[in-house]
């Protein structure tokens, strides 16, 4: 304000004398400055100064106040909500400290048990020292005797009765996870983590019962395999040779029909199979069909077992006992002279099956061979239909004990409608059993 009336003085100094109507509209500028009672009376009467110099306003804007935090309780907060966070605060306290004492109790457990077995396993080597002292110097007494009782360790007691198990320390672990959300917190943890502690026992429970039943399984066929071996050396320990045993004959017979079988037995043509012309090897390989006369391998001899015993009767070479009779029915055809017999009428283009053949095909080739004599000489033929009609009149005729048990089993299946039980399998393919 000061600054504006000493601007009017020197401008009045400046302009011309009084009387001028510039000179008096200054001073009547300087009279409104100096008095500002008169403020409203001098606007009115100098429109012209009070519009040359106009006052612009500024605009406030309002800023929201941020509501303060509360530092305490609120005066209309209900008072429960207060109460029960101060007592769940307290609950985890107490709760972790209950926590690590159970810790703690659990470990001071796990050292008295360590401390035991200790003491124990001490106790017990002194008292084998002691005992290899005594058996080594002899002087074994009954007084040591009497304090076994004393020295001998207390029974061993199960050292996992304070320990956890997996699903117990699982749910355990899950309840202190979750004791920070409170008691649904600690409720679901302890729930879920029991839960996988229990799947993981199952798991581990199924894993140990697997590999339980597949060591035993491992066990017995290894077992199996060594039993397998034990028997196949058994086997080769034979000797290959033939064993003929008959009571009723000489020894000069016997060394005779041993000589016989021996020469017969090394022909070319019975060192191959007599249906499939595989080698025979040893005479461990070969196997005789004896009312036959024809000497086989052993897959043969497993087809001729299943031609019935009155068509092929299948013997080992090594293996069955053997006796003149026998070995002379089957010295009197061989694999040369049956080829003669039963395959005389073989047309030229078809040939017998090789040892690679299959096993559908070799077995009618035997059938229609030695069963239905398709190709075989006619006398050779007649001769054995004949000798087969009359063996099948014996057996069926005989008036043994047997034949009436079979009449008696018909009897019975024909009143009662059930059909008679077929005879399995023999195990072995000697006809002999």
């Amino acid at each position: 304000m000061r600054v504006a009336v000493i601007s009017a003085l020197a401008l009045v100094c400046l302009l011309p004398a009084s009387g001028s109507p510039a000179v008096d509209a200054v001073a009547d500028l300087v009279d409104a400055v100096a008095d500002p009672a008169d403020d409203d009376a001098g606007n009115a009467t100098a429109p012209a100064a009070a519009s040359s110099a106009p006052k612009k306003r500024k605009k406030v804007v309002k800023r929201k106040k941020k509501p303060a935090k509360p530092t305490g309780a609120p005066e209309n907060a209900e008072p429960a909500w207060y109460e029960f966070r101060a007592r769940n605060k307290a609950w985890r306290k107490e709760f972790g400290e209950r926590y690590r004492e159970r810790i703690e109790y659990l470990e001071a457990q796990q050292e008295l048990a360590y401390l035991e077995r200790q003491k124990q396993e001490a106790r017990m080597r002194a008292r084998l020292a002691q005992l290899r002292a005594e058996a080594a110097s002899g002087e074994l007494s009954s007084s040591d005797d009497d304090g076994d009782g004393e020295d001998a360790p207390p029974p061993e007691q199960d050292e996992r009765q304070d320990e956890l198990s997996l699903s117990e320390q699982a749910a355990l672990i899950g309840t202190l996870l979750g004791s920070p959300a409170g008691i649904v917190g600690v409720v679901l943890g302890g729930a879920a983590g029991g839960a996988a502690g229990l799947v993981v026992e199952k798991v581990e429970g199924f894993r140990s019962s697997v590999s339980h039943s597949y060591n035993e399984r491992l066990e017995c066929e290894q077992a199996a395999a060594e039993q397998q071996q034990a028997m196949v050396e058994e086997l080769q320990a034979v000797p290959d040779e033939v064993t003929l045993l008959d009571g009723r004959a000489e020894a000069e017979e016997l060394e005779t029909c041993r000589a016989e079988l021996r020469d017969f037995l090394a022909l070319p043509a019975n060192r191959r199979c007599a249906d499939c012309g595989a080698k025979l090897g040893t005479l461990q390989d070969g196997w005789a069909s004896v009312n036959l006369g024809v000497l086989v391998c052993v897959r043969c001899a497993a087809l001729h077992r299943g031609l019935g015993v009155g068509n092929s009767r299948i013997k080992s070479l090594v293996y069955d006992h053997w006796d003149v009779a026998t070995a002379r029915s089957l010295m009197h055809v061989g694999n040369e002279r049956a080829a003669q017999l039963y395959l005389a009428r073989l047309p030229e283009g078809q040939r017998a099956p090789g040892r690679k053949a299959d096993e559908e095909r070799l077995r009618s080739w035997l059938t229609n061979k030695y069963v239905r004599l398709k190709w075989a000489e006619p006398e050779w033929r007649d001769s054995l239909a004949a000798s087969r009609l009359r063996a099948s009149k014996v057996t069926t005729g005989a008036p043994g004990a047997r034949g009436r048990k079979s009449a008696l089993k018909g009897a019975v299946g024909k009143a009662g409608g059930a059909r008679p039980r077929k005879m399995g399998k023999m195990p072995s393919l000697s006809s002999d059993g």
